[in-house]
């Protein structure tokens, strides 16, 4: 197996961080700004419980949101961006179509939760539970997930552009007829990953990655089609 060496060159630095105004200057909330008309803007909100809730439309913008109560929560069509999450439940949500645009996501819950054609551009997943996440159709770009667990997570028809999956355990994520682009799954567990041939030149993997995906998908033949990273 030949394998193209990754490129190093300077590059613009992704994901983008959430762009925030000084904590001093963020409004507390509680639970009205799920049930008010108008954006949620500048606001801080602590602890807040709204599981269930049904609030399509809803635009949050330069906030921050810790534990967060909002399991089973529909939020379709909804828009974050310059957000910061921290320890949410957002289990079982849907949040179809949603857009989000430099949004922070650290030691949060969204398993099981559904986010078929939403929008992610330049988001940070740290520390979170998204075991069998939907994704399908959805849109990802500069999106970076650490020490993840997407087991059993759904991107069937995804497109995926600079995504980096470190330390996460991707088994049995479904990555079936997705556009990858760019996509680094280096140092994280691929056992049962749904991928096809076409798709190993989006992927950087590790040299065993890539021996033991040939082996388990059969019959593969890549000279000169996987990146392997560091000559490893």
């Amino acid at each position: 197996m030949v394998a193209r060496r990754e490129r190093r060159g300077r590059e613009e630095a992704w994901p983008v961080a959430p762009r925030l105004p000084d904590a001093r200057g963020l409004t507390e909330r509680d639970d009205d700004a799920f049930r008010g008309d108008g954006p949620v803007e500048e606001a801080v909100l602590r602890r807040v419980q709204v599981p269930g809730i049904v609030v399509r439309d809803l635009v949050i913008r330069e906030s921050e949101l810790a534990s967060l109560g909002a399991a089973g929560a529909a939020f379709d069509r909804s828009v974050f961006e310059d957000v910061r999450l921290g320890a949410c439940d957002l289990v079982s949500a849907s949040l179809e179509r949603s857009r989000w645009t430099r949004v922070a996501l650290d030691g949060c819950r969204l398993s099981g939760a559904n986010l078929d054609g939403a929008a992610l551009h330049d988001l940070t997943f740290v520390d979170c539970q998204l075991e069998h996440l939907r994704l399908q159709g959805a849109r990802l770009q500069g999106v970076s997930f650490v020490r993840c667990s997407l087991r059993g997570a759904y991107l069937m028809d995804a497109t995926l552009t600079r995504v980096r999956m470190t330390d996460c355990d991707l088994r049995e994520m479904d990555l079936r007829h997705a556009t990858v682009s760019g996509v680094d799954l280096r140092g994280s567990r691929l056992e049962g990953i749904g991928l096809a041939v076409e798709q190993f030149a989006g992927l950087t993997v590790t040299s065993e990655q890539a021996l033991d995906l040939a082996i388990r998908i059969g019959g593969l033949s890549v000279d000169d089609r996987v990146v392997l990273a560091g000559g490893r």
